[in-house]
């Protein structure tokens, strides 16, 4: 019951057609890795991983609970 149901609802083509997707991106991300200059890749591999330039939240008073006046209230 299961099979002829696989069968009458076209899941084969969806699952090739995911799959041929799939390869084609990756053949695209690979060629294009390929053909990026030495000096690109180097680039890109010391970029940072968050957005922490040197200055913490803290010191410059951006996004700190603490950074303003003592509210008496809390």
């Amino acid at each position: 019951m299961l099979q002829e149901l696989a069968a009458s609802s076209g899941t084969a083509a969806w699952a090739i057609g995911s799959m041929l997707f799939f390869l084609a991106v990756f053949v695209a991300i690979v060629v294009w890795v390929a053909l990026k200059r030495p000096e690109e890749m180097a680039k890109r591999a010391r970029m940072p991983l968050d957005q922490d330039s040197g200055i913490r939240s803290q010191d410059s008073g951006i996004g700190n609970r603490d950074s303003g006046p003592p509210n008496p209230e809390s």
